[in-house]
């Protein structure tokens, strides 16, 4: 199967490379961009494949460089129009920046790496720490994130949460400014009873040194789980959070990072203006379910909360 597949890109590759040599009319340089896309049209409709995927990409790439084939040999002022000639260069520069980036994004989500869950084995049960950094956020929000957290489906005595707020540290509770410091200590103090209501640990730390990530060491530091679950604080987990990533980490002694898609109740703000919040994908699906996966592939999926 895999030399048959070699056979057939290899094909596809020489019709590609012919059909980029061939000089022809631009009423058949629009035929056969109308025929690519009828084509592109009917691989959107086969659905997310891996080979329809790549074709796809290839289609796409072989219109662009044509493109730019032409744009070269044909649409440039030659150079003893100096004005023209510069003017068209930036053009034609900026244009160059654009697909540059657009070959980057092709080349990562070519083939996205699609994980299915790992069921959680009854006799792997690590202790877990859940971080819920604070800053600014109202109590309210804060406390509905908590109460998600603290109602996941795990043993009760293997998962600890940690309110990590870093609005009431020694640094905000003293500050010289009467009012800011007022109500941080109000804030502290609402806090803290949250989490005794809630049975979750509160810390806060001496100064606000380092931002999140300041705030998230120092927490490390405190706690003793052997996995850390890190939520924003507008950020309530499913009740099978837990039982749907650690799994993983049985599967893969190396493994460090799960990272989860993330889904908002609110619209964003093209939804929004667009008034289609259920007719259109929302902008970050674009990330969680295309570029993560393809960076994934890579090995370099990365952190986002």
């Amino acid at each position: 199967m895999s030399v048959l597949r070699f056979l057939s890109w290899f094909c596809i590759a020489l019709m590609l490379l012919g059909y980029l040599a061939l000089p022809i009319s631009l009423s058949a340089q629009l035929s056969l961009a109308l025929v690519a896309l009828a084509i592109m049209a009917g691989l959107q409709l086969v659905g997310p494949r891996a080979w329809s995927r790549q074709f796809f990409i290839a289609i796409v790439s072989t219109i662009i460089v044509k493109y730019l084939i032409w744009r070269v040999t044909s649409t440039l002022p030659p150079f003893d129009q100096i004005v023209d000639f510069i003017a068209a260069v930036v053009l034609f520069t900026a244009e160059i920046y654009s697909i540059a980036l657009l070959y980057m994004t092709m080349f990562v989500v070519i083939d996205p790496l699609e994980r299915k869950n790992v069921p959680l084995d009854e006799t792997y049960r690590p202790s877990v720490d859940v971080f819920v950094p604070t800053f600014d956020e109202s109590v309210d929000l804060v406390a509905h994130t908590l109460a998600a957290a603290k109602a996941m489906d795990y043993d009760a005595d293997r998962l600890t949460v940690w309110l990590l707020d870093d609005g009431g540290t020694t640094q905000k509770i003293t500050q010289n400014d009467d009012a800011a410091r007022e109500a941080a200590r109000e804030r502290r103090a609402d806090l803290m009873e949250l989490c005794n209501r809630l049975d979750v640990r509160y810390l806060a730390r001496e100064r606000n040194e380092m931002a999140k990530a300041g705030n998230l060491n120092y927490g490390l530091s405190q706690a003793c789980g052997e996995l850390v679950v890190v939520l924003d604080a507008d950020h309530a987990p499913r009740r099978n959070f837990l039982r749907e990533t650690v799994g993983h980490f049985s599967e893969d002694e190396r493994l460090f990072l799960v990272q989860t898609p993330h889904a908002f109740l609110n619209d964003d703000p093209i939804e929004r203006n667009l008034s289609a919040p259920e007719a259109m994908p929302a902008e970050h699906q674009m990330f969680y379910k295309s570029i993560q996966k393809g960076l994934d592939s890579w090995n370099s999926a990365y952190f986002c909360g």
